[in-house]
C-alpha cells in the first residue's frame, strides 16, 4: 500500500522565497522612508515602535522562506538575504530624511 503524505503548505519554490525576500526588503525600504519624512521627533518615535512591531511578522515570513531555501541555497546567500532585509529599513530612512530635506 502506497503512504500519501499530505502538508499544510507546500514548500514552493527558491524563486518564489526570493520573490518574497525581495518583496518585505521592498516593503521594508517605505516602512524606512515613513520614519524619515516624520514631521517630529516624537512622530518619528512612533512610527519606529509602530513598524518594530510590525516587523515582527515580517522577519517570522523572512525567516520562513530562508528555512525553505536551505536545502538548496548555499548559507552565503541566505546570509546574503538576510543582510539584505536587515539593512532596508535604514536605507528608507536615510531616503526619507533626503526627502524631508528637499522639501
Amino acid at each position: 500500500m502506497k503512504k500519501v503524505h499530505h502538508s499544510l503548505a507546500p514548500a514552493g519554490s527558491v524563486g518564489d522565497s526570493i520573490l518574497l525576500i525581495v518583496a518585505l526588503c521592498f516593503h521594508s525600504v517605505f516602512e524606512g522612508i515613513a520614519i524619515g519624512v516624520a514631521e517630529t521627533k516624537d512622530d518619528a518615535w512612533k512610527a519606529l515602535w509602530t513598524i518594530s512591531l510590525h516587523k515582527i511578522f515580517a522577519v517570522i515570513a523572512m525567516g520562513i522562506a530562508l528555512l525553505r531555501m536551505i536545502p538548496n541555497c548555499p548559507f552565503l546567500s541566505c546570509a546574503t538575504y538576510a543582510f539584505a532585509f536587515a539593512i532596508s529599513s535604514p536605507i528608507g530612512v536615510a531616503i526619507g530624511i533626503i526627502i524631508d530635506a528637499t522639501t
